[in-house]
């Protein structure tokens, strides 16, 4: 079998969302896969700032993060792209406004613009990951690579036309992933095609969430988990099991990874 590049979601395909953990089987399937010499990159909604470390747990030196504004390849960064201060700061200047709150998501630090509400906490806690430390004006001239808007109505489109240049989609239901046009993490992908000159017959996509539909439409080869949305499942060349159900280690025997 030629080497695949294989990229792989976080939350709700490595890291279970009820335990917090990441399933034994799943360790082993990135151990045996590596060491079959293909290559497995991590594909995150999250930004660097919110790894928790998990990345040097499961030896990841390669990633996509903030839904594929931020590439690093061996620890180097071969790809970024922040948002333009222009547009932080009409999101800003609109969300306080309305008395939405947000966060900004930078390579260090997740910051809070303000806390008119607690919608932030349900947001983090589904995620299982830290709430942002509240510091307005923390995106003046910082490089941002992508902000959350906590907001949980089904009007969010109307920011698009009021912001025009950026893009909302749903992260969950207590928030917004905000980030420059263009797509989600099949824009890490991408770079990866472009300057390794891969063949997509070569590159692989696993994951469970909405922000996941655009690189499985895009890679060669797509795998959904059980765990799913059924509108991301449609999208993939097959579902695998559940996370808890040892999924991901399934999907690489399908794949004959390992």
């Amino acid at each position: 079998m030629n080497k695949k590049f294989v990229f792989v979601d976080l939350d709700g395909t490595i890291l279970d969302y009820n335990t917090h953990q990441v399933p034994p089987s799943a360790v082993k399937a990135l151990e045996l896969a590596r060491n079959n010499g293909h290559e497995i990159i991590l594909a995150t909604g999250r930004p660097p700032a919110l790894f928790d470390g998990i990345e040097k747990t499961l030896n990841f030196t390669s990633y996509i993060a903030s839904n594929g504004r931020v590439v690093v390849h061996h620890d180097e960064v071969i790809f970024d792209s922040p948002i333009p201060q222009e547009q932080i700061d009409q999101i800003v200047a609109l969300c306080h406004a309305e008395q939405i709150d947000l966060a900004y998501e930078g390579f260090e630090l997740f910051a809070l613009e303000s806390n008119y509400d607690t919608i932030y906490e349900k947001f983090c806690d589904h995620f299982n990951i830290q709430y942002p430390v509240l510091m307005p004006g923390y995106g003046k001239g910082k490089r941002i690579y992508q902000i959350n808007v906590f907001y949980e109505k089904p009007d969010f489109k109307r920011f698009e036309k009021l912001i025009p240049g950026l893009s909302f989609e749903y992260s969950c239901k207590y928030g917004l992933d905000v980030n420059t046009p263009g797509g989600f993490k099949e824009m890490g992908i991408k770079e990866f095609v472009k300057q390794y000159q891969l063949s997509l017959d070569d590159v692989i996509a696993i994951g469970d969430g909405y922000n996941d539909i655009s690189m499985l439409q895009y890679a060669g080869t797509s795998v959904a988990m059980g765990n799913a949305y059924d509108g991301v499942k449609e999208h993939a060349t097959f579902v695998t099991d559940r996370i808890e159900n040892d999924g991901l280690y399934k999907a690489f025997v399908k794949l004959g990874l390992i």
